[in-house]
């Protein structure tokens, strides 16, 4: 009985571990994400080197009902959409500049935040701003 209690729970591994590798990461953030929290946290993969290369090829962990309760802060990692080709996408990028402020040339105007990424700034509205980045991720 204890051999084959062994065996089902390495199949199962085997198969969580196969699953993990052949399925695309967002769906299994999405999915652990749901499991774990109740939808106001997600898992990212950093692609890139958009906020340097110390967190390239990282999980991050974001929540997202943060900038309902309040303003995003110079220096925090943020989580943003932006259109790239006709298509919404999510960046990732560090708060560099709050509305009215300046930051290496650019400035900020009302109801708009400068985002540091790596080798630029972008000056992204407010409501675009939707998740922060809270923590590293396994």
């Amino acid at each position: 009985m204890k051999n084959t209690t062994t065996k089902i729970i390495v199949i199962f591994v085997v198969l969580v571990a196969v699953f993990i590798v052949y399925t695309k990461w967002n769906y299994i953030s999405n999915y652990v994400s749901g499991i774990l929290g109740s939808g106001n946290t997600k898992i990212f993969k950093i692609v890139g080197t958009d906020i340097g290369p110390y967190l390239q090829g990282d999980n991050v962990v974001a929540e997202k009902d943060t900038y309902t309760k309040r303003d995003p802060q110079v220096g925090e990692v943020v989580i943003y959409k932006k259109t790239v080709d006709g298509k919404t996408v999510e960046a990732i990028g560090t708060i560099a500049g709050l509305p009215g402020s300046a930051y290496k040339g650019n400035y900020a105007p009302t109801n708009y935040y400068l985002i540091r990424k790596e080798n630029s700034v972008e000056i992204v509205p407010r409501d675009k701003i939707t998740w922060l980045v809270f923590r590293k991720a396994l």
